[in-house]
């Protein structure tokens, strides 16, 4: 598997976190029918640690999550449990409007491969 990277991106966040935003972006972007949904009015990804993990290889369960949490902080995106299931715990992610402004700004809307 080869994963875009965009530099600007990188240099504005750091690699490990931009790698992990850029993934996020793509399946936004691609909206894959079964890890995205539409909630009030914005369409957020279905995304656990672990499920990082399987289309990231070179990230831990434990740097995935560091990465989801950084992302977070900086205000590029917002987690919520949006699941019906009382048990299913995993997040789903929506990109700010920071998060949109900075992926168009660096590039990110664009096709990288």
């Amino acid at each position: 598997m080869i994963q875009p990277f965009n530099v600007e991106l990188a240099t504005r966040i750091g690699i490990r976190t931009a790698l992990v935003a850029q993934r996020l972006w793509e399946i936004n972007e691609q909206r894959y029918p079964s890890e995205t949904g539409m909630f009030d009015g914005r369409r957020w990804i279905r995304m656990g640690q672990r499920s990082l993990t399987v289309t990231m290889p070179y990230l831990t369960r434990h740097t995935a999550g560091y990465e989801l949490m950084r992302l977070r902080k900086l205000g590029i995106i917002r987690a919520q449990q949006l699941s019906d299931d009382r048990f299913d715990h995993t997040n789903w992610y929506t990109f700010t409007e920071y998060g949109h402004d900075l992926m168009f700004a660096t590039g990110c809307d664009e096709d990288m491969s």
